[in-house]
């Protein structure tokens, strides 16, 4: 499972039409959850892209301590959204704080009494 490509668009796409339009940039900057919807990972699986959904506050909450931090210097969401590790970020949660069932790996003892 790859969680390279992006949902529908690319950050390069959108530096473009940043460029021919700074409102654009403006209006991106004002609504990150539409920048983040438009960047999140989006792969054949359910699992993986609802999960993905879901973790549009909390990467957002990453953005903004690390640029209050100090870490960041001037870099914009749509920046920090192109460097972001998502395919690392998946797999160093575990199963059961991706959502998915480890059921199949353990499956439930019966005890007949």
């Amino acid at each position: 499972m790859t969680l390279r490509g992006y949902g529908g668009f690319t950050p390069r796409f959108l530096r473009g039409l940043i460029e021919e339009d700074p409102a654009i940039g403006d209006f991106l900057e004002t609504e990150p959850g539409l920048l983040y919807d438009a960047l999140r990972p989006r792969v054949p699986s359910y699992n993986v892209t609802d999960w993905w959904r879901k973790q549009g506050q909390n990467v957002f909450d990453q953005y903004q301590a690390a640029t209050l931090g100090g870490t960041l210097s001037q870099q914009t969401f749509l920046d920090y959204l192109g460097e972001y590790p998502f395919l690392e970020e998946w797999y160093r949660r575990s199963p059961r704080e991706r959502g998915q069932g480890t059921g199949l790996l353990a499956p439930r003892m019966q005890w007949q009494v």
